[in-house]
């Protein structure tokens, strides 16, 4: 009776880690992928999509395999001081204390325009970031077990209000859009593709969740990240066989004036919930992502300060990681949104690619550590990531200059 309750508590575990990763990567900014990857066409967008999610999964791989090397319980901070030195450590502590800052600002503000809109106008407008801050917070502060409870519940309404949406559209779904779009056109989106794959920032408190066992994170990762890309494809392909790529109420036209995907829906779909859905599915989807950004803030400061676990430092740490980005997001947002939209993906890419990978090189080839998963730690699988790394980083730094200089 006991190793069926033990087997039971270790099932419900895994699902609950699951969920958290999936959560972390499925950020609003789904809405915005097929808009992004208009261009590209179905074929171009889907090859893009099972590439970026195999390369955002072996780096969370990566991840796991440093964690497991590690002579003490940390985050990727305790990581990069081990592997990389002080050098590693300092460059890691300010691209993480700055983009998952700029990640929260965003999520507050963006969320608390939803709650914003369904209040009536007589509310204060710094009303809606502090409730939606003082409920992350307690949220957060319940720790791991509690946490994976409420990300259980808000996954089931990303669920419902995806269906609904695909539901919706579906009516005016036509075949031939399909065909639209040029494949080569998929390299331009690589940035904002990568970036709708991240999750890796929640791994070390999954790893320490499921008790350092590398085979069931391992498990969760795969899972975990292969659902987004389910979700990603079958979203794609309604939408781009709803939405043509060309004329007005378009993909393009949408990419061109910087909209996401909901505005020509409502116009092609006139008196359908669509764009009710299409809010509910936004705030689901920020939410579940904040809360995973928001843990691995909160890990990250709690392996920066090497603070036990107290009632105490709990509440501390969780105010450090929800008041700074809460006052920002009331008094002025715009620079962390400039931010996080000019150089976040680069960011992102040195952080939860170029930095584990650099890790188990380091690890395996120099510092002597073992390995059972032989692929992962071959040379030449670190090689041929190491070099990805580099493209992925190319094409977003091209971006940021055409973008922001050009």
């Amino acid at each position: 009776m006991k190793n069926l309750v033990k087997t039971m508590q270790n099932g419900i575990s895994i699902i609950h880690s699951i969920f958290l990763v999936t959560g972390t990567a499925i950020g609003a900014g789904m809405i915005a992928l097929p808009v992004a990857t208009a261009e590209a066409g179905v074929l171009g967008s889907s090859f893009l999509y099972i590439v970026c999610w195999f390369f955002s999964a072996v780096s969370g791989l990566f991840l796991v395999e440093g964690l497991s090397w590690m002579q003490k319980q940390g985050n990727l901070l305790s990581l990069a001081k081990q592997f990389l030195g002080w050098t590693g450590y300092v460059v890691v502590a300010f691209l993480y204390v700055l983009f998952f800052y700029s990640l929260i600002v965003v999520y507050i503000s963006s969320s608390s325009s939803i709650i914003q809109g369904a209040l009536p106008s007589i509310f204060p407008t710094w009303l809606a970031p502090a409730v939606i801050a003082i409920i992350i917070g307690h949220v957060i502060y319940l720790g791991m077990k509690g946490i994976s409870r409420v990300n259980l519940h808000l996954m089931l309404g990303l669920l419902i209000t995806f269906i609904g949406f695909i539901w919706v559209g579906s009516e005016e779904f036509k075949i031939d859009y399909l065909y639209q779009g040029t494949i080569t056109q998929a390299l331009g989106a690589i940035p904002i593709v990568y970036t709708a794959f991240t999750y890796q920032g929640i791994i070390p408190s999954v790893y320490y969740f499921l008790e350092k066992d590398k085979e069931k994170t391992k498990k969760c990762i795969w899972i975990g990240t292969l659902i987004p890309l389910v979700c990603y494809l079958i979203w794609d392909i309604l939408i781009k066989g709803v939405i043509p790529l060309n004329g007005p109420e378009s993909l393009g036209e949408a990419k061109l004036l910087g909209q996401s995907l909901i505005e020509p829906l409502a116009y092609l779909i006139p008196g359908s919930p669509i764009e009710i859905l299409g809010t509910w599915f936004m705030f689901f989807a920020l939410v579940t992502s904040f809360i995973g950004v928001s843990i691995s803030l909160v890990d990250f400061f709690y392996d920066a300060l090497e603070w036990k676990e107290t009632v105490n430092n709990r509440v501390f740490v969780v105010l450090m990681v929800l008041i700074p980005p809460t006052i920002i997001s009331i008094i002025n947002p715009n620079m962390f949104l400039f931010l996080l939209g000019a150089i976040g993906a680069v960011f992102c890419a040195i952080l939860f690619s170029l930095i584990p990978i650099l890790v188990v090189l380091k690890g395996k080839y120099i510092d002597g550590f073992e390995s059972r998963s032989k692929w992962l730690t071959h040379w030449l699988a670190l090689l041929v990531f190491f070099i990805l790394c580099f493209i992925v980083l190319y094409f977003e730094l091209a971006d940021l200059a055409y973008s922001y200089f050009l």
